[in-house]
């Protein structure tokens, strides 16, 4: 205790025994214990040293109330107790401190809150009062990143808008490739998904675990207990493939009968055997009265008598006239002949259609005097007909008989799969090869076998072919047209060009299109110089325009201008020369300037140069 208190309490007891108030024994402290000489109460609170942990500070000792000041007030050995509370300090100032700065403080500084649940106290959009946002950080500091906010995503490798399940994965963004919507049970099929139809494959489609189930190209399969391709329709099932014992086509009317059903020919038994509801119809019965046959010879043969009256031909047997019939069907493609010769009477032949209801040809008798029938028919290979023999009239007894061969349209003895022409009765195998340009002898060569001469195609026309264009003939040189009996022509596409060139030049030199051109030839080939007899070198062209022989420069164009005046004459002086003859040809005139000296010094003239030379006119 300091001196000053000391004095203090001094003096105000010695006041209190002088103003006649009762006397505090000096061994008694209030409130504390007896001061002793040993054990002081320095700072005179009422507490001995012993029992006060600061004798120097009355307002420390026991009894005195704790406050947050940083000392022990009340001598408890805790200091500020109860008092003090938990500092954080909040950097970032959105209202959460720093944990890591954790202190007890009696009061709060501007810097502190009272919690330290900041998990990023440098960022003032992360706390636990923020949202949750997706950036890789936990911004409302629940320890968990970007929680709610992630996109799950899966890999659409094919595009259909479904993705592999195997390939999830979370992200802030969908990425490129990927979609949101799994349960795609093969990623590498854009039509395998959950939303595809189900169809015949034997791959699930649509995802659902099942293989071709409810598949929309499912085949509805009838019963067919007699295998005969057709079920019953009572009896089906809607699937991909077709169980045992069942088909894909349905109308059998007798499914324990396999020759009986919609796949079958009406047949004559008094049965529905095409189950279309009627028997024998379509005249199936009456139309013809043997089976098919494709065969050639005999097709038919019989007695007449034995026959019924069944068909009517537009050749006009008699009323009641027996007749017989055969379904035909031609064995290839071509022509055939039907003939009743060696049937013993007045025959009639008719070729119908295999319902009977149209008559394609029909025959009583092939010549005047024969009661024979012949018919030449084309048909297609498979192609049916009905062959009808009937007796002219009812009285027309015996066999009838009708073969079918090919025919031979030319009567050259060789039907038309072995005449190379059915229609030329000089054209066969064997026939004597002449020069015709024809195959006469059907052996695939032309004019074989026959001395012939070589020809060449004359394009211009100018009696001159081209190597190349050489072909032979066995015709002579005054019947063959399409050539010529000369080669070597250089250019086979004008007549004006060809070995055999001897003519004179007929036109003075143009710059032109020449006489000699053809119609759409080009302008450049004969404007000067050109090989017109094939002979390998060109022949100049200088035309046959004449100048008189005392032609004079001046006196054609007057005096020279300068020195740089050329005139062209391009003539002949006097006459021009024949084909193979010399002359002078008058080229031009060109203006000089001479210098000459005249006596008394020198002096310059412009005169005319004439040029000349001699030429040797050429052919054309």
């Amino acid at each position: 205790m300091s001196m000053s208190r000391i004095l203090l309490s001094t003096l105000f007891l010695l006041n209190l025994s002088g103003c006649g108030a009762s006397k505090v024994p000096d061994d008694v402290v209030p409130g504390g214990t007896d001061s002793t000489e040993s054990d002081p109460d320095a700072d005179e609170d009422g507490y001995p040293a012993s029992t006060d942990c600061d004798d120097a500070d009355a307002a420390v000792n026991p009894g005195a109330e704790e406050l947050c000041d940083g000392i022990d007030n009340n001598c408890d050995a805790q200091i500020d107790e109860d008092l003090l509370q938990s500092a954080y300090t909040d950097s970032d100032g959105d209202g959460f401190g720093d944990p890591e700065t954790a202190a007890e403080v009696c009061e709060l500084s501007e810097d502190q809150v009272d919690n330290g649940d900041d998990c990023d106290d440098t960022n003032v959009d992360i706390s636990p009062m923020a949202a949750e946002t997706c950036d890789g950080v936990d911004n409302n500091c629940d320890e968990l990143i970007d929680e709610g906010t992630l996109l799950v995503s899966y890999a659409d490798v094919d595009g259909d808008g479904y993705g592999d399940e195997e390939t999830r994965t979370e992200t802030c963004e969908v990425p490129e490739g990927n979609i949101e919507t799994a349960d795609d049970c093969d990623d590498t099929s854009a039509l395998i998904n959950p939303d595809a139809d189900e169809v015949c494959d034997g791959a699930d489609n649509n995802c659902d675990g099942v293989t071709d189930d409810d598949a929309i190209d499912r085949t509805t399969f009838y019963s067919d207990g007699d295998g005969d391709g057709y079920g019953v329709d009572a009896d089906s099932v809607l699937t991909c493939e077709a169980p045992d014992g069942y088909s894909a086509s349905a109308g059998d009317c007798n499914d324990d009968a396999a020759d009986i059903s919609p796949g079958l020919a009406e047949a004559c038994d008094g049965l529905d055997t095409d189950c279309d509801g009627d028997t024998d119809e379509d005249f199936v019965c009456e139309c013809y009265d043997d089976d098919a046959l494709s065969e050639l010879g005999e097709v038919m043969y019989g007695v007449i008598e034995d026959e019924t009256d069944d068909h009517t031909t537009e050749c006009g047997e008699g009323e009641g006239a027996m007749d017989a019939s055969v379904l035909w069907t031609a064995p290839r493609t071509g022509t055939f002949t039907f003939s009743t010769y060696g049937s013993d009477f007045d025959t009639i032949l008719a070729i119908q259609s295999p319902e009977c209801d149209e008559e394609f040809a029909c025959n009583d008798d092939s010549t005047w005097f024969f009661d024979t029938s012949r018919l030449n028919v084309s048909l297609e290979e498979g192609e049916s007909v009905v062959v009808v023999v009937s007796a002219s009239s009812t009285s027309e007894t015996g066999i009838y008989r009708v073969t079918a061969s090919n025919a031979d349209l030319d009567g050259d003895g060789y039907d038309e799969t072995e005449d190379c022409n059915d229609s030329d009765d000089e054209i066969y195998p064997g026939a004597e090869e002449v020069c015709d340009d024809i195959d006469n002898d059907c052996n695939g060569a032309i004019d074989d076998g026959l001395s012939t001469s070589t020809y060449y195609v004359d394009e211009d026309g100018d009696g001159y072919g081209t190597e190349s264009s050489a072909f032979e003939s066995c015709l002579p040189w005054f019947f063959e047209d399409r050539g010529v009996l000369y080669s070597g022509d250089c250019l086979d596409s004008n007549d004006a060009v060809h070995p055999g060139v001897t003519g004179w030049y007929s036109s003075a030199y143009t710059y032109t299109i020449p006489f000699i051109a053809p119609t759409g030839a080009p302008s450049f080939l004969f404007m000067s110089s050109h090989d017109y007899d094939c002979s390998g070198e060109e022949e100049a062209r200088f035309g046959t325009d004449t100048v008189s022989s005392s032609f004079s420069c001046s006196a054609e164009f007057g005096s020279p201008y300068s020195s740089s005046d050329v005139e062209a004459v391009d003539a002949w002086s006097g006459s021009a020369p024949d084909c193979g003859e010399s002359g002078t040809f008058v080229v031009e005139c060109q203006g000089v300037v001479y210098t000459i000296d005249i006596g008394w010094g020198e002096s310059t003239v412009r005169l005319w140069d004439l040029e000349t030379e001699t030429r040797t006119q050429t052919c054309h």
